[in-house]
């Protein structure tokens, strides 16, 4: 199997953030009703006529900047014609002749600091489809809530991926850019981001048969579905059979590729200009789409490796613009913070950054607090969960005013502590611990740092 080498295309489906969809002025909402988020234009009733969302084109053309792309200066749609359930009108509204980015450069990094630069083969806009939905007695129906929301396509040529690795990196590194330039929530379980991918497999210097894997939802579903596929085509190839050009998807069940259906040609699709929107020049607003791209993640993410942050803490930190923007402000030392209390006590809450009250100086009191050892772990996550609910800078300033304990008061303490309990001289050494720490948290109101109370009462006690 050494002799076969697997080639890659990823086509990353990118929704938008906007308030209403590409083509109408139709509400983008995840919580509607099912079916009501929509108008006569999403469905192309007989004299309705698309008009496009500048917004889309202000994302689209500060992604493309990014990616170093040729932008276009005058928009071109084109329609799309097929005949699916999940788009009733018959056609999608989107970008084939003309694209508005063309041949452009992403850059990874892999864990170990070595960049590949993948070619970006170009970038359109184009809306998105009706959602599936399974209902019961094995029927299906269709939530036409998100056709017409809109899409950018971002489409990578075939021949820079050698790995499975350097597809996902390229995935979850795209991701965080989108984040950071806020144009997308990227939330792969919504379906915002909805990954297409090429495979083929070949033992000669001809490329082989490309095999479409549609809609892959999670950076897990993509290895386990490339892994697959690969195997799979190597065990057709391998018993005298050709590999058939089809569409297939991935069963998260089984976790193998399953047929979907034949791939459509381009001639398939019947492509021809969209009459209903005219050529628009973006020239003029070019200038001020430019100057409002406020964060790059590619460049962050050097910043990032010259402070000698590690490659784990930088995907955290890039995966979320608010934590990144909260980072930036706190400095390299409040990573661990970050890291270690504050994303585990929101993910245990339900809770998002937006939901707290917490101000910057908040933030950095409550990590000086921890550092001198005035406020335990406890009490930061108290603190952080009570500030959803009303402003905790008040109980801060009081903390701040305890004194701290040194090691010659927690030594004094144990002392006190044994005195008390002269029985403790025979108890068990597990049970020991775990008395007297409980009773040093009483005593000290839990303002003590527990690894090294903990450190210290093995110390007193001679426990290894």
């Amino acid at each position: 199997m050494s002799n076969y080498k697997s080639t890659f295309g990823v086509e990353i489906h990118l929704e938008l953030n906007t308030n209403t969809k590409a083509f109408s002025s139709s509400p983008v909402s995840t919580t509607m009703e099912p079916n009501t988020a929509i108008s006569p234009t999403d469905l192309a009733y007989p004299g309705t006529k698309p008009r496009l969302n500048k917004k889309v084109v202000e994302h689209a053309f500060k992604l493309a900047t990014l990616l170093k792309m040729d932008i276009a200066d005058v928009l071109h749609f084109d329609r799309k014609n097929y005949i699916y359930p999940d788009l009733s009108k018959g056609f999608q509204i989107t970008q084939f002749y003309n694209p508005i980015g063309k041949k452009g450069i992403f850059t990874i990094i892999n864990q170990d600091g070595v960049k590949k630069e993948i070619q970006i083969t170009e970038i359109h806009i184009e809306e998105d489809t009706a959602k599936q939905v399974k209902l019961s007695g094995g029927k299906i129906g269709f939530d036409f809530n998100r056709a017409g929301v809109a899409l950018i396509e971002i489409v990578t040529g075939h021949e820079d991926f050698e790995t499975i690795e350097e597809v996902t990196q390229f995935v979850e590194q795209f991701r965080q850019l989108a984040l950071l330039l806020n144009i997308s929530n990227c939330k792969f379980e919504d379906g915002s981001i909805r990954t297409d991918i090429n495979v083929s497999v070949s033992n000669t210097t001809e490329l082989g048969n490309r095999v479409e894997i549609k809609n892959l939802n999670s950076i897990s579903n993509m290895r386990d579905a490339l892994k697959f596929e690969i195997d799979s085509q190597i065990k057709t190839i391998e018993s005298g059979s050709t590999v058939e050009v089809v569409t297939k998807r991935f069963d998260e069940a089984t976790r193998q590729t399953v047929f979907m259906r034949n791939k459509e040609s381009i001639t398939d699709y019947n492509y021809f200009p969209e009459a209903n929107i005219l050529p628009i020049n973006i020239v003029s607003f070019k200038e001020q789409w430019s100057k409002d791209i406020l964060i790059n993640s590619i460049s962050e993410r050097q910043t990032l490796e010259n402070e000698n942050v590690n490659f784990e803490d930088i995907n955290i930190l890039l995966s979320n613009v608010q934590l990144f923007n909260l980072y930036k402000e706190l400095g390299i030392s409040s990573i661990a913070f970050i890291k270690n209390l504050l994303m585990g006590t929101l993910k245990d809450a339900s809770l998002t950054l937006s939901n707290l009250s917490l101000k910057l100086e908040d933030y950095k009191n409550i990590i000086s607090l921890l550092k001198d050892s005035k406020m335990t772990s406890t009490e930061a996550k108290v603190l952080i969960i009570n500030s959803a609910k009303e402003s905790v800078t008040d109980e801060i300033a009081k903390l701040s005013s305890r004194e701290a304990l040194t090691i010659e008061d927690l030594k004094l303490l144990i002392i006190e502590i044994d005195n008390e309990n002269p029985e403790l001289k025979d108890e068990r050494p597990v049970r020991k611990l775990k008395f007297v720490m409980g009773q040093l948290m009483k005593k000290t109101k839990g303002a003590i740092n527990a690894k090294e109370a903990m450190e210290l009462l093995k110390e007193h006690y001679e426990i290894t």
